[in-house]
């Protein structure tokens, strides 16, 4: 069962999030933006979340939350059919902040209820160009303020396609990072463009892109994933090797020394309410990264449940 690579990729299974798998791509028109407006006012918007494991413990260090379209007619789609009909009507950065504000909001209700849970990070991806809208920075801070998420709490995953629009914003970056938020390169393979990226980024974490996973027990191709983890081994980066499914490409995985693995051999994505149940059987707090946790926190809210300041904001459309 292979997954499906890109900005809030993944796959989400049957009967997950109340709806049917998703559709096959080929199956659907792209939407128009009367539609994709529908959907971010209509609350057709959904979000799965995925496990990131401990190669070393076993442990789930962090959830990434993978976005999906509820479609009144064509069923629950995956983000191939909308982000780039979203990116060409303007309004990925409006799908963006909701999936952040949603996503944090739902995480700081699992640590209401599962104070265990407080080092699980939550995984969000960015979109090409985010980094580069000045207002960024002060809504991801908002959504820290409503939600008392701390700054490490947050891995921010970003595509080689937002890196490459970074552009002169790598000082951001930088900021984000000193602020203590985790930066990961998503679907990293040995390319010339995604290895000149890495040397001039400050980048905690790279997940290997599925197809290198894929090909670790095949020879020649397996030396594409042991070059990936020792380069980053060799510059102090965690690697998360993306689409396992094999036992034995986890057993190879350990063998190299990989950091974390995701895939449907730990877990499929799942709905809020089936991540909380597998989060709940986890018992010890998971490891931290291996770089020093800044103790930069946002202010506290006064609500004691802080989820419930959380208001979606108005969006422009």
């Amino acid at each position: 069962m292979s997954g499906r690579s890109g900005v809030w990729g993944g796959d989400l299974p049957e009967d997950d999030l109340g709806g049917a798998a998703p559709a096959p791509a080929a199956a659907c028109d792209a939407p128009t933006p009367a539609a994709l407006r529908r959907a971010l006012l209509a609350g057709e918007l959904r979000l799965a979340y995925q496990p990131i494991v401990s190669l070393a413990s076993g442990a789930i260090v962090a959830v990434e939350a993978l976005l999906r379209w509820q479609h009144p007619g064509r069923g629950l789609l995956e983000p191939a059919h909308f982000l780039a009909a979203a990116s060409n009507a303007g309004l990925l950065p409006a799908f963006s902040q909701w999936a952040l504000q949603t996503a944090c909001c739902q995480q700081a209700r699992w640590q209401h209820e599962l104070p265990h849970a407080t080092r699980v990070a939550l995984s969000v991806n960015l979109a090409p160009g985010q980094l580069r809208d000045p207002a960024f920075q002060a809504e991801l801070d908002a959504v820290l303020g409503q939600t008392a998420l701390a700054p490490d709490q947050l891995w921010l995953e970003l595509s080689e396609a937002t890196l490459l629009a970074t552009g002169s914003a790598v000082e951001g970056l930088r900021a984000l990072r000193s602020r203590g938020f985790r930066l990961v390169f998503d679907d990293f393979a040995v390319r010339y463009a995604a290895l000149g990226l890495l040397a001039g980024l400050p980048i905690d974490l790279l997940k290997m892109d599925r197809q290198c996973t894929a090909q670790l027990l095949e020879e020649p191709g397996g030396l594409l994933g042991e070059v990936i983890v020792q380069l980053a081994q060799g510059l102090g980066i965690g690697v998360v090797a993306k689409g396992v499914e094999l036992p034995a490409q986890r057993r190879r995985l350990q063998r190299l020394g990989c950091t974390y693995e995701q895939g449907y051999l730990f877990s499929k994505p799942l709905s809020p309410g089936a991540m909380g149940r597998l989060l709940a059987q986890q018992r010890g707090p998971p490891e931290p990264l291996r770089r020093p946790t800044p103790t930069v926190r946002p202010p506290t809210p006064a609500s004691r449940r802080p989820w419930d300041a959380l208001r979606m904001p108005a969006v422009a459309i």
